[in-house]
């Protein structure tokens, strides 16, 4: 529940978690994987275009293909208006949601830790996030449902 949110995945009933999973597994079955291959190609090109990276240098290998996981995931599982949304800070976020999820977060899920506590603030982060997405869908929707009820016979 404190990861993802009342209702959602592990927080689900069995059958609207077994629901959920269903859904999410579309995603990534042989098919779909070969579509996403141009978007994750284009996604590191663009990645690895920007500014944060001359020519040549270093960088520090974890974070930076944690950033571009996160792009790439979320370009092709997603959609475009969430990647749009997205900044390479989200990889942290995740970082953190991942982090808060420790042995004693099943027993006691909202106990006082510092890792609770950091997952509880990057949730929100994210929350916000993602509301203004589903927010833009369901208006990008319901403008679609009015035009079509406006031009039915």
């Amino acid at each position: 529940k404190p990861v993802f949110g009342a209702g959602v995945v592990y927080d689900a009933p069995v059958k609207m978690f077994q629901q959920q999973l269903r859904f999410m597994s579309r995603g990534l079955k042989s098919d779909a994987l070969k579509t996403y291959v141009p978007k994750i190609v284009a996604e590191a090109q663009q990645y690895f275009g920007s500014s944060k990276f001359g020519k040549s240098g270093q960088f520090d290998l974890m974070p930076t293909i944690s950033e571009l996981i996160i792009m790439t995931a979320s370009s092709c599982l997603m959609g475009r208006e969430v990647r749009e949304h997205l900044h390479t800070q989200v990889a942290d976020l995740y970082r953190l949601l991942d982090e808060g999820i420790t042995p004693l977060s099943f027993f006691f899920p909202n106990a006082p830790i510092p890792q609770h506590l950091k997952r509880n603030k990057a949730r929100k982060e994210m929350v916000a996030l993602f509301k203004r997405v589903v927010e833009q869908r369901r208006a990008k929707a319901a403008a679609a449902t009015t035009e079509s009820a406006d031009t039915d016979i």
